[in-house]
């Protein structure tokens, strides 16, 4: 155990030192550097589609620069003891009106365990109000036609406590819709939970997830409906 503890806290620290190294100059520029490391009791892929079996660590590391956003994410599988996910991606996010953000990005998705690697394009929108609103349109770029195909993906979810902005409870509910995304097609699941996160001091934050999820496409998961979580760490500097 010590060893993947290990091995996960050296991959989160390369994450962040080769995205520092590829700020050599932000001049006037806002730039904010930010990161997150935890453990979570299913796979949970950063794509946002259903959750997959066996716990994991995840880590990932992202420079953002007006507007622009780079980044690696990975998941470390501890029953494979071996990395399931590594990703890495480019975003540009900007203001439409007051609350509501548009962004475009190109992620390239990558499982080592699979030899499965796909550039995706994705468009989505973020509304911040009373109600929070998410929807993102993913289309899987691949040579398999199979494998080709978009996904739907939307998430509301509410603040409920916020005590002076320090802690932070957000209950939510998340669904997506396949058309040929990685042969999926039609609904894939529905799942609700709430996020915790608690502002440690103005740099880090400590944050955890409980959810259940209704499964109606099988990525290696033993049962359709089944109850995950986990817990971590945020952090970031601007």
């Amino acid at each position: 155990m010590l060893y993947i503890i290990k091995n996960a806290i050296i991959i989160f620290v390369l994450q962040l030192l080769l995205l520092t190294n590829s700020l050599i100059y932000a001049g006037d520029y806002y730039y904010k550097l930010s990161g997150n490391i935890g453990l979570v009791s299913r796979y949970i892929p950063m794509s946002g589609t259903q959750v997959g079996d066996g716990n994991g660590f995840q880590s990932g590391a992202a420079i953002s620069i007006k507007g622009f956003k780079a980044y690696l994410w990975s998941n470390y599988g501890i029953p494979d003891k071996a990395f399931t996910e590594i990703d890495y991606g480019i975003e540009y996010t900007d203001k439409i009106y007051d609350a509501l953000n548009a962004s475009i990005g190109f992620h390239k998705y990558n499982f080592p365990e699979s030899e499965l690697y796909n550039w995706n394009l994705e468009v989505g929108t973020y509304y911040t109000g009373k109600i929070n609103v998410e929807t993102r349109y993913t289309y899987c770029i691949d040579e398999d036609s199979f494998l080709s195909g978009g996904r739907l993906y939307a998430k509301i979810e509410k603040i409920i406590i916020k005590n002076n902005a320090s802690v932070l409870l957000y209950p939510y509910i998340s669904t997506a819709y396949h058309w040929g995304y990685y042969g999926w097609q039609g609904f894939g699941h529905i799942t609700s939970g709430m996020r915790f996160l608690y502002k440690v001091n103005d740099f880090i934050a400590a944050n955890a997830l409980l959810s259940y999820q209704i499964s109606s496409n099988n990525i290696n998961q033993k049962e359709d409906n089944f109850l995950y979580g986990g817990v971590g760490l945020y952090f970031e500097m601007n």
